[in-house]
């Protein structure tokens, strides 16, 4: 059981407290900033929780107050997850991605693993970055899977959030098959399974025409994808 909390803690257990209550239903409060520094802020949400508990709303953390919330706490996670219109990390901390888009597979002879520009994208405050990518350049030459998995490897080093943008279907939705194809080849299942806790991926950007009038035609190999990979 964490330590009793009150107005002044700091550290981890204030963390995890904010962290948790974070994590709780919707609330007319807004969301806490987790610095582990248990303010006056922190003390309202907590009297807040205590409230609609049935508790009592003393502001003060102690072993049942720890009882209740720890029953709040999400089962961990893989993966990020969405639920509802939020985007959440593996440990159910709300994510709100900035960032920007870096056309990484046009850009193999300056910086192919992305070792010059993604530094220098952290340095503007984003938290995440869109790596196009492609199955193969318009000369049908197939791209090199080990550079996509350096891509990855050195947006998390930069503490950025990847999200690989497979851009071959961009305009033209007979080509999703294709792309489906790609996604559950060994070797590319093998870096989304490396990477999952933090990686994110966009299936298709933009596939199909202004003429599709969002009538989606999902073949079985979707189906398959999105149900078992």
């Amino acid at each position: 059981m964490p330590q009793t909390l009150i107005l002044g803690s700091t550290g981890s257990d204030v963390v995890l407290l904010q962290t948790t209550l974070n994590s709780c239903p919707p609330t007319a409060l807004p969301l806490l900033l987790v610095d582990g520094s248990f303010g006056s802020v922190t003390l309202e949400r907590i009297k807040e929780f205590q409230s609609n508990n049935g508790l009592f709303v003393d502001g003060l953390v102690g072993p049942i107050t720890w009882g209740k919330l720890l029953e709040e706490i999400p089962s961990q996670k893989q993966t990020f997850y969405a639920q509802g219109r939020h985007l959440f990390d593996r440990l159910g901390n709300q994510v709100i991605l900035r960032g920007v888009n870096k056309m990484s597979v046009f850009d193999l002879d300056n910086d192919p693993a992305g070792t010059i520009s993604f530094p220098e994208i952290r340095k503007t405050g984003a938290n995440s970055v869109r790596i196009v990518w492609l199955i193969a350049y318009d000369n049908g030459t197939l791209t090199d899977h080990t550079i996509l998995d350096a891509l990855i490897t050195n947006a998390k080093q930069n503490h950025l959030i990847p999200m690989i943008d497979l851009h071959d279907a961009t305009g033209d939705w007979s080509k999703l098959p294709e792309l489906i194809d790609y996604w559950i080849r060994p070797e590319i299942v093998n870096i989304i399974q490396k990477h999952q806790e933090y990686l994110l991926v966009n299936i298709a950007n933009e596939a199909g025409g202004n003429d599709d009038q969002g009538n989606v035609k999902w073949t079985p190999k979707t189906r398959q994808f999105s149900g078992d990979e």
